[in-house]
């Protein structure tokens, strides 16, 4: 066991990176990487978490609820864009004739779904839950 602890295994694969190979450093706690980790990377709708340790608005729906407002949350819903792009759908444009992302009904269609707009929707306002 001496071994394994002071003499761990290469790397069969450069790709795998296991965490030996980049030990952390002593001072860093985890929350303050995966905060920095937040803030260095471009993610859509990134503007709506302000602090990726804190639960989101919502956090206690329903699982049902929870899952289809992360899916407007991130943009990785069941829409016709993601539909054409995952090869289910011959076209990724809506009934209306424009593109359908996963924000198409909220921020473009608002007065036959919801009028509420990708903020509100994201603090899961009861208009946006229901």
């Amino acid at each position: 066991m001496d071994s394994d602890l002071f003499k761990p295994p290469a790397a069969h694969l450069p790709s795998h990176r296991p965490l030996w190979s980049h030990p952390p450093h002593q001072d860093v706690r985890a929350e303050t990487l995966w905060r920095d980790e937040w803030i260095s990377v471009i993610i859509p709708n990134q503007s709506l978490v302000t602090d990726p340790t804190i639960c989101l608005p919502g956090f206690d729906l329903p699982h049902r609820q929870w899952s289809l407002l992360n899916r407007f949350r991130t943009g990785k819903g069941l829409c016709a864009a993601n539909q054409y792009r995952w090869g289910l759908r011959d076209s990724l444009l809506c009934s209306c004739g424009t593109a359908q992302p996963m924000m198409h009904s909220v921020d473009e269609r608002r007065p036959t779904w919801f009028s509420g707009g990708q903020e509100e929707l994201h603090q899961a306002t009861e208009d946006a839950i229901a």
